[in-house]
């Protein structure tokens, strides 16, 4: 099915084209169809992912390639949020993977979403990998990124390297708060 075009002051993403010609070869039909772009993918992943859609969040990540559309950063990060918020952490990390060996480079919260996939999959170590990976590229870590990978060493029973963090988190000098310390008392008490 085709989607018609709103009027173009009202259009956020893709392109409005004249669809059909009359048997002559003269003017189009008048009728205009909203042909999507990139970005009108990346936000109807994101909705997707809002909405709890996380399969079609990742149907629409793997039709843009045969559409000839791009794929960018953010449109991976949005499907990585579909699949977390409904708990298909794997999926989520196939994601991620993709978006790798596109050569693309994460940005922070593609990295941190990561972070929270690991953490709910129970992969701390590769949590652990991820927030390192971050601070070496540069990116300023902050209380969500830290805290993703402090559930993930938490969750699993790693006490030791929970306190380990806690103490980079203070020499980062990102004050820990309410939650980072529940955290850190639960993973002690293993």
């Amino acid at each position: 099915a085709e989607l018609h075009a709103p009027p173009p002051a009202a259009s956020g993403g893709g392109s409005v084209h004249d669809h059909g010609s009359d048997a002559g070869g003269g003017s189009g039909s008048g009728v205009r169809v909203l042909v999507p772009d990139g970005r009108s993918f990346t936000t109807a992943i994101g909705a997707c992912a809002a909405g709890g859609q996380w399969w079609a969040a990742l149907r629409l990540l793997a039709d843009m390639p045969a559409r000839g559309l791009e794929q960018e950063v953010h449109t991976f990060t949005n499907a990585m949020k579909a699949c977390g918020k409904a708990s298909h952490w794997a999926w989520g990390l196939a994601a991620f993977a993709d978006l790798q060996g596109l050569a693309i480079a994460p940005d922070a919260m593609a990295l941190t979403s990561a972070i929270g996939l690991c953490s709910r999959g129970g992969r701390w170590i590769e949590g652990l990998q991820l927030l390192w990976s971050m601070k070496h590229r540069g990116f300023e870590l902050d209380l969500l990124s830290y805290t993703s990978a402090l559930n993930a060493c938490a969750q699993n029973q790693e006490w030791v390297q929970t306190l380990d963090l806690l103490g980079s988190i203070r020499d980062d000098v990102v004050r820990p708060d309410a939650i980072i310390h529940q955290i850190v008392l639960t993973a002690c008490q293993w």
